[in-house]
């Protein structure tokens, strides 16, 4: 979906607070400047909470929640930028395989507009389940 008006750099600015207890965490992030050049869109709020916890061996069980409240409105059509308002969710299962290799199973989903969140003709909303093999250096 084109921007009104179209952008080449999705940039913004935001300050964020991380508070983390031991398999608990929360994010907030707030946007001093227009969020990812959406116009009149300052402040605008992304919190996510997530939450890890070891169930046997190497294997660790998360979850994660996450929502997007956008303010104010596009100033071409009128229409509250509201409406890219989305929640997100992710479940991960993952296991340790030593010497800072892992192995995740991860499911994502949101309530996102598949007409709104699409990158490069490539839907970004809904659910999205895959595997990754990650190396820590």
């Amino acid at each position: 979906v084109q921007q009104s008006p179209p952008v080449d750099q999705p940039n913004a600015t935001e300050a964020y607070a991380y508070l983390a207890w031991k398999g608990l965490s929360a994010q907030l992030n707030y946007a001093v400047t227009n969020y990812v050049s959406t116009p009149d869109s300052k402040g605008t709020m992304y919190l996510s909470v997530a939450a890890s916890e070891p169930i046997g061996g190497a294997w660790t069980l998360g979850a994660g929640l996450g929502h997007a409240r956008h303010t104010g409105h596009d100033p071409v059509s009128g229409q509250p930028n509201s409406r890219f308002d989305v929640t997100d969710y992710k479940l991960t299962l993952a296991c340790d395989l030593g010497s800072g290799i892992s192995l995740t199973l991860a499911h994502t989903w949101t309530n996102g507009d598949p007409n709104i969140y699409v990158i490069n003709g490539y839907p970004i909303g809904g659910h999205h389940t895959w595997l990754s093999l990650e190396k820590d250096f």
